[in-house]
């Protein structure tokens, strides 16, 4: 594969690991420590009694710069792909209640961005 410039001047040659894997994931899980981020990716098998079943696929675990970093690369996209298909739709009930204000300050920061 080439190598690919970056915006720190060092040039990255990615390799793919013998056991690369390419998941789908519908759910992701986020826990923070100290020293990690421990993201666990899934797939949502069903709703049942109000029981959400999540067939777990893969954990990653990041630094907390690094975990900040990748905030960025996501942010970046997601402007990226809204800029290009329209706004994401982000429903109250597909998140979780400590995510409510974050969602809601997102929703009015977009709609500042549309007025203005």
């Amino acid at each position: 594969m080439p190598e690919e410039p970056t915006t720190t001047g060092h040039k990255v040659n990615n390799i793919k690991a013998s056991d690369f894997k390419s998941v789908y994931s519908n759910n992701v899980e986020m826990r923070t420590a100290y020293f990690d981020t421990v993201f666990i990716f899934g797939e949502v098998q069903g709703l049942e009694d109000n029981v959400l079943t999540v067939e777990q696929k893969l954990r990653v675990v990041m630094t907390p710069p690094q975990t900040k970093i990748f905030l960025l690369l996501l942010t970046q996209q997601v402007h990226s792909y809204e800029e290009k298909f329209g706004p994401i739709k982000i429903e109250r009930d597909m998140v979780t209640p400590e995510l409510l204000p974050f969602l809601e300050r997102y929703n009015q920061s977009r709609e500042k961005q549309d007025e203005g």
